[in-house]
């Protein structure tokens, strides 16, 4: 399905991280070991592992190394990483794709020769500097109203707290907007207008939490309304010839370094959202320039 937009507050320059360099070795911490999801007063199963192993993140096959800058730091990133193959953007931001279940960046020269299952397959991921806002407060900002009306407080796809929670699944906590409370809000707000009760405007919160209690990912997918049209059969997709494809865009962050991180996939690789934070991280930490 459409990729959502990227929600307010990040600067322009996508992967910038404005942190001392003596301080990424948590980074590393932070790869090998993620911390465990867990709801409050409740435990979390544990997320299930890939059975796939990883490619290299650095191999001669990607291409030349291509200079990103982000802030005071430098990388240098294999030019198969990047989007467009060639590096980063005009503008100076830049992503990187991976393939799942490897995790590996697309071969060099090979984006556009990718085939639908191929497409499927992509992991995008961005990193941000945040600078405008508060980064502990980030992911609580989206789970909470933009404004202070009515109308806004009482919109169950704004509010984490209007939400119904199930699970755990996945080890996270799954927050569903309920259609009866949503029909309400729509009845009383926007005059009953159908095309604002259509299912795409329901997606589901998948959620983990900090040991303090604090949000600590947030995982934004296309309601379970629309059934999954990929399966997995072991490092192979099967389509099952259906349409749209249910999609997820995930957010967490590193508040050390003052970074989001913003992963966009399809929905069926929800049950690797961990392992896509530890190959996040790994990514920034092998990429990094030490002057």
């Amino acid at each position: 399905m459409t990729h959502r937009n990227r929600p307010p507050g990040a600067s322009a320059a996508a992967g910038a991280i404005a942190t001392a360099v003596a301080a990424l070795a948590l980074l590393t911490a932070c790869a090998s070991t993620p911390p465990t999801p867990a709801a409050p007063g409740a435990a979390a199963a544990q997320p299930a592992a890939s059975a796939a192993p990883l490619d290299p993140i650095l191999d001669p096959a990607y291409g030349p190394l291509v200079e990103a800058k982000a802030g005071p730091y430098r990388f240098r990133i294999p030019a198969a990483y990047f989007r467009t193959q060639l590096g980063p953007y005009f503008d100076g931001s830049w992503g990187v794709e991976l393939l799942w279940p490897r995790l590996g960046p697309v071969p060099l020269g090979g984006r556009r020769d990718l085939d639908v299952r191929g497409q499927a397959r992509v992991v995008s991921v961005d990193y941000s500097y945040i600078d405008r806002v508060d980064i502990n407060s980030l992911i609580e900002r989206y789970v909470t109203p933009n404004g202070d009306s009515a109308e806004q407080l009482e919109d169950p796809t704004q509010s984490l707290h209007l939400r119904s929670r199930h699970g755990p699944v996945h080890g996270l906590w799954r927050y569903s907007v309920d259609y009866a409370t949503h029909k309400r809000h729509i009845d009383k707000f926007h005059g009953g207008h159908p095309a604002m009760l259509e299912p795409r405007n329901r997606n589901d919160w998948y959620v983990a939490y900090r040991p303090d209690g604090r949000l600590r990912t947030l995982i934004d997918c296309d309601s379970l309304e629309f059934p999954e049209q990929y399966v997995i059969e072991g490092e192979r997709l099967r389509h099952l010839g259906g349409v749209p494809i249910p999609g997820c865009v995930h957010y967490f962050t590193l508040p050390e370094r003052k970074v989001r991180v913003m992963l966009d996939y399809n929905r069926v690789f929800l049950k690797d959202w961990a392992l896509f934070e530890r190959r996040a991280v790994e990514l920034l930490d092998a990429f990094l320039v030490n002057d």
